[in-house]
């Protein structure tokens, strides 16, 4: 920025924009513009400063807090402010009514992010030039004034064309002469409608909304019109006419219309509508496009008497290489294989990525459906060869689904429909091969892919908001935890249900499915999300003691996303819970399935202050190494070992060398799946503090939890167990 004493001598210009890197631009541009910029963050500091300076110009956004730009300069002009200093409007983006509502107010000029630096320096340097001071109106003389008029109106950013009570045009401004691309002598004189409707028959001119307004002598607007320009040329244009009354104030005597080219605008709309419509990542058409050039492809077929088909192709192993590795990995191979896709095909032949890692590629004018088998195998065969990213080799395999051009799929819509079914069978046979579509499709099979369609569906779904929980596929039911043997509420495991049509599912029959199609990262970090919202609702109703805690399952693939951790933090932070408030559940296989992983994200989560649970414990094959090097806090033995007291021996002598362990590392101890007072008397007896089940409590929702809550600890037990 250049130093006051560099600005000293400049005219004063004032900058009202909210936004500090506004501002600061408008500073940095001082010494180009010619002129040492003030500033106010609202209208009502602008108010305040043009009291106490006198300012050349004043440039305005017109989005400004409280006070907006539009009243703020309607009471500049008023008492007790009175000031005539010339204001500049800047919008994000252009349209009629600011434009309209801007020259009724005296605003004398109107310009549209992105500034440009030459353009606006000369609409500065004429105002300057041709202010007309506020302070002394009346030394002005009518020619200077009338010279200050012309030379703004001249230099406005806008065409601006006067015509009579007749539609005759009787003055036209230099903008508009280059906008319609003709002198001043070829505008002047000639009929409105030459300019704004030169092909308009005259029956629907005169039956047309301009000239409706026109006869009730009211504004007309038109956001988006083609005129024309000399040459046969045209361009995009929006404008506003307004009424022109005499000096009186009373007596009519013409039209002002305001024209405002809008082509560049246009341009970046088609640009922007363009970019809608290809994969930001691979640049290849999106879905909606894809849908488009099918369409197409079918009028032609249908026409040509032409075959058409498609094939949808999945990468095998996708989700696992993108929880492993990484997203930016997992964006490289998509990059890559859209780059192999696009090599292969032939020309004419569309290549689009539908979502995630899901391509389609349009086939046209094949001469039988061993050409698409052909082409099915040599993608595979592409899709098999190693990807080397970061130094570092991997091979994942397709799975392909074809679909042709028939009877039964005469739509675009069902013919890519009919080639993603197809290729969800390929998937469920193993992956790495292509199916047909055909009508004989197995019955189960397409359970199979109904249910995968349905889980996709609620994920999606799924929300965190307050009121939309109710309208949620997925729900947290809660199974209160407790001391044995004072049976004391110390807390809960939230355990999610999915609401399906058919009726609530339990997690063992979609966790799986979920984990194979990418989609438990989404699903338990609604659960974490879901259950600090829960705890921070029942802490605000009082009923939930400070020593409860609940507890939350972690899949082995969210340990390995880089995403859990923020997560967490941010649940926490959101609803403004403590860590103590919850813990974490995690598998003992999903442990040792990456024990180096686990550790080391385990720890960072420990250092929150939350607990860590190992689940299921005794089922797995874990390492006492890795167990020793775990920041553990709970141990919670099997319902699978827990079932068998009073059957199994060899199971009770595992119970028992669980307890002693934990007691050794000073692990606490939860019993899982406690269902008998046998059961509980022998857990006691063994040395066991901790326990559920459903001798006990069910899994129960999340209101008649809070009405177990609010009970003095010593009734617990004695409640009738609700679902």
């Amino acid at each position: 920025m250049p130093p006051k004493t560099q600005l000293s001598h400049l005219p004063l210009v004032l900058v009202v924009d909210d936004a500090n890197t506004n501002i600061e631009l408008f500073r940095a541009w001082q010494l180009t513009l010619g002129v040492q910029i003030d500033s106010a963050k609202s209208g009502k500091e602008a108010l305040i400063k043009t009291q106490e300076k006198t300012y050349a110009v004043i440039i305005m956004a017109i989005s400004l807090p409280g006070m907006g730009g539009f009243e703020c300069v309607n009471e500049l002009r008023k008492p007790p402010y009175n000031c005539q200093t010339p204001v500049i409007f800047v919008s994000e983006r252009l349209g009629d009514k600011p434009a309209e509502a801007s020259y009724q107010l005296g605003v004398i000029d109107f310009i549209v992010k992105p500034l440009e630096i030459g353009r606006l320096k000369r609409k500065v340097d004429s105002l300057i030039k041709y202010s007309v001071p506020k302070a002394e109106p009346h030394v002005q003389s009518v020619q200077s004034v009338g010279q200050y008029a012309d030379y703004l109106l001249d230099n406005a950013d806008v065409g601006i064309i006067g015509f009579d009570k007749n539609l005759i045009i009787d003055y036209v401004n230099y903008t508009a002469c280059i906008l319609f691309g003709k002198t001043e002598n070829h505008i002047l004189g000639q009929s409105i409608k030459t300019f704004i409707a030169p092909h308009s028959p005259e029956d629907e001119w005169q039956s047309s909304s301009f000239m409706k307004d026109i006869s009730d002598k009211k504004c007309h607007i038109a956001t988006d019109v083609v005129l024309p320009r000399s040459g046969g040329l045209h361009f995009y244009a929006a404008y506003s006419v307004s009424p022109i009354k005499g000096d009186d104030n009373t007596e009519f005597i013409g039209w002002v219309l305001s024209l405002h080219d809008i082509s560049d605008q246009k341009e970046m709309d088609n640009i922007r509508n363009n970019l809608s419509s290809y994969d930001e990542l691979t640049r290849l058409p999106n879905r909606t496009l894809f849908e488009i050039f099918v369409a197409k492809a079918i009028a032609e077929a249908n026409r040509l008497n032409k075959r058409l088909g498609i094939i949808v192709l999945n990468l095998d192993n996708f989700s696992r290489v993108n929880n492993d590795l990484g997203p930016e990995f997992g964006d490289t191979l998509l990059v890559e294989t859209a780059n192999r896709l696009t090599d292969f095909v032939r020309q004419g032949d569309i290549v689009a990525r539908l979502e995630g890692d899901e391509f389609a590629i349009s086939v046209g004018d094949f001469k039988n459906t061993q050409d698409l088998v052909s082409i099915a195998i040599r993608l595979i065969q592409i899709a098999n060869r190693p990807f080397t990213i970061n130094e570092q080799e991997l091979r994942l395999g397709c799975s392909i689904g074809i679909a042709t051009l028939s009877e039964d799929a005469k739509s675009c819509y069902t013919l890519i429909e009919h080639a993603e079914f197809s290729m969800h069978q390929a998937k469920v046979a193993g992956g790495n091969q292509y199916k047909f579509y055909t009508n004989s499709i197995d019955t189960s099979a397409v359970t199979k892919l109904k249910f995968a369609a349905e889980l996709r569906s609620a994920v999606e779904n799924c929300t965190v908001d307050k009121s939309s929980i109710e309208k949620n596929d997925f729900v947290l039911h809660y199974q209160p935890q407790v001391t044995i043997p004072e049976q004391e509420i110390f807390g809960c495991e939230a355990l999610i249900r999915w609401r399906h049509v058919d009726g609530i599912i339990a997690p063992n029959d979609f966790i799986p499915l979920a984990e194979k199609m990418g989609l438990i990262n989404a699903i338990g970090h609604w659960c974490i999300e879901e259950a600090c919202l829960q705890i921070a609702e029942w802490e605000r109703s009082g009923a939930f003691p400070s020593k409860y805690s609940v507890a939350i399952n972690v899949s082995a693939l969210q340990l390995r996303n880089k995403d859990l951790l923020r997560h967490i933090k941010q649940s926490l932070k959101t609803h403004n819970i403590s860590p103590e408030r919850i813990h974490l559940e995690i598998t003992e296989t999903s442990i040792m399935d990456n024990p180096e992983v686990a550790v080391g994200v385990l720890r960072e989560i420990s250092n929150l202050g939350i607990k860590i649970a190992i689940d299921d414990f005794g089922t797995g094959y874990s390492s006492l190494k890795y167990l020793t090097k775990l920041p553990v806090d709970i141990l919670k033995i099997d319902q699978s070992f827990v079932n068998d007291i009073g059957i199994d021996s060899g199971n009770e002598t595992i119970i028992r060398g669980i307890i002693h362990l934990s007691e050794g590392l000073g692990f606490q101890v939860i019993a899982e799946g406690v269902e008998t007072d046998y059961q509980l008397d022998f857990l006691v007896s063994e040395g066991c503090r901790l326990a559920q089940g459903f001798l006990f409590y069910k899994p129960m929702e999340k209101d008649q939890v809070l009405a177990l809550m609010g009970l003095p600890s010593e009734k617990c037990f004695d409640l009738n167990r609700p679902l």
